[in-house]
């Protein structure tokens, strides 16, 4: 069963959301989007899928700053986008072409999809909103997938970590992963 009809696996972020990460730092990268997306996330730099954001550097010369990773459903090969997309961010951070990413799990499954892999990173942070988050595509109405959301923050800086704790603290539950 599919968690949204629909023939796209791209569904975007809501403006609402967005805002709180935007708190964080403003937007570097988005790394697996596309123009009606960037509407509302407004991300310096972004990809679309024919760029192919798994395949290049995130970071720029001028601004390793936030990247926010909402990414499509589906598989690359034996492993769902997803995992790649957050093992792509990890990689970027660890290189130093990000200061964080801020990844949004569409579905609980996504995160223990994650943890079976070992992440998030100890020390991390997760955001389990109080209510699913409504994901919008242009032309139809905003949807909520049938389980809970998460979203993910990982970042080597603790000043950081406080802007996400406070960006999402009436949010949902944050939790730390030890």
């Amino acid at each position: 069963m599919s968690e949204h009809p629909a023939e796209t696996s791209e569904w975007y972020t809501p403006s609402d959301l967005l805002e709180r990460v935007r708190t964080i730092l403003p937007i570097a990268v988005d790394p697996c989007s596309c123009a009606a997306a960037q509407e509302v996330v407004q991300a310096k730099r972004y990809f679309t899928a024919a760029d192919n954001g798994l395949e290049r550097p995130w970071g720029d010369d001028n601004d390793a700053g936030l990247a926010f990773v909402n990414p499509p459903s589906g598989r690359s090969g034996n492993t769902t986008l997803p995992v790649r997309f957050y093992e792509k961010a990890v990689d970027e951070l660890d290189y130093g072409n990000i200061r964080c990413f801020v990844f949004v799990c569409f579905n609980i499954s996504q995160l223990q999809t994650l943890a079976r892999k070992g992440y998030p990173q100890p020390f991390q942070h997760v955001c389990i909103p109080e209510r699913r988050i409504a994901f919008w595509q242009p032309g139809r109405d905003r949807s909520r997938p049938e389980r809970s959301n998460a979203i993910v923050f990982e970042s080597y800086r603790n000043e950081l970590d406080e802007r996400f704790i406070s960006a999402f603290s009436d949010y949902g539950t944050i939790m730390q992963v030890c």
